[in-house]
């Protein structure tokens, strides 16, 4: 059971015994009591309440729904019925978003790995430089990035990203080094 489910539980102890109301897992409406009513309990977020058609189908199937809507207080700030929602862009002043079916789960394709990157270490970020004859100054000029960072590269501290890498190979074939 969700947070704004335990609300609408709590305040349904408040209007029935609780061998009353039946918790229904995973089903809409959310609650039954033993009076008939269906209870659906919504989360009231930004002035929007969103129902799955699927959520609104079921629910509409039971004879008295009522929508409990929660906001951040212990009792709901709006209850009206379930038929009230069908085809409803706004209701009591809030927005009624209807979201799709939940689609199948799709079919797990196999992929092939795409290839990594082989990233030198610091060491030989270090000896490249070297052989460059360039200082971290120089090298982060020619790359684009701060001298800090070819330092960070250079104890380990991070990775260089593709484009620097590509970069680099670029200073290494120009320089025929």
């Amino acid at each position: 059971m969700n947070k704004t489910e335990e609300k609408g539980l709590r305040w349904l102890l408040t209007q029935y015994p609780a061998g009353d109301i039946r918790y229904q897992h995973r089903h809409s409406p959310d609650f039954v009591t033993s009076d008939g009513k269906g209870w659906e309990v919504k989360l009231l977020r930004e002035g929007t309440i969103v129902f799955s058609e699927d959520q609104l189908e079921e629910a509409s199937r039971h004879p008295d729904c009522l929508v409990l809507v929660f906001d951040g207080s212990a009792v709901p700030v709006a209850i009206f019925g379930i038929g009230n929602i069908k085809g409803a862009t706004y209701l009591g002043g809030y927005r009624i978003v209807l979201l799709g079916r939940k689609a199948p789960a799709p079919a797990i394709v196999s992929q092939p790995e795409p290839e990594k990157e082989i990233v030198p270490g610091p060491e030989a970020i270090r000896e490249c430089r070297g052989r460059l004859g360039l200082s971290q100054a120089q090298l982060a000029h020619e790359i684009g990035v701060s001298p800090q960072t070819v330092a960070r590269w250079e104890v380990g501290m991070n990775r260089p990203q593709s484009i620097a890498l590509h970069k680099l190979r670029e200073i290494i074939e120009r320089r025929g080094r």
